[in-house]
């Protein structure tokens, strides 16, 4: 019998170090997938070349390049009937993300099943921001 206070005890854990578009995951091993991709050229991690934002340089080339396969790969890894969850919000240089990353998810097997708003507070004290958790249910193998 697992102990309670530490479920995960006697768990193991891969760590895969690889980029979200081309990595493979094991198919339907997953019950949730939960990802907040950077914002195309927002979020800027390091200049390596493995970066979303050198690899694809221009936004379609992202969306195309970049979501789109990471969102297939989601579906891979996810079992029938379980769930995506993605924040993600447009910015200045990604105004459509929002609506690219919904109509990505629903053109790769997934249903919008609802979307909730996390509030983030802003670093010049200028009130809340709120970006979209988008919640998608698998409901096709892609």
């Amino acid at each position: 019998m697992r102990d309670k206070a530490f479920p995960y005890v006697g768990k193991s854990v891969d760590i895969v170090n690889d980029v979200a578009e081309s990595y493979v995951p094991q198919r339907g091993h997953f019950d949730l997938c939960f990802t907040s991709p950077p914002y195309f050229d927002t979020e800027k991690y390091s200049d390596e070349p493995t970066q979303s934002y050198i690899a694809h340089p221009t936004y379609e080339r992202w969306v195309s390049g970049f979501l789109t396969p990471m969102i297939r790969n989601c579906n891979r890894a996810l079992k029938m009937n379980s769930y995506l969850v993605l924040n993600v919000a447009s910015t200045k240089t990604a105004k459509t993300l929002e609506d690219d990353t919904v109509k990505a998810a629903l053109g790769n097997g997934f249903s919008l099943k609802e979307n909730n708003w996390l509030a983030l507070s802003s670093i010049s004290g200028k009130g809340t921001k709120l970006e979209p958790i988008f919640v998608f249910e698998k409901e096709s193998e892609v």
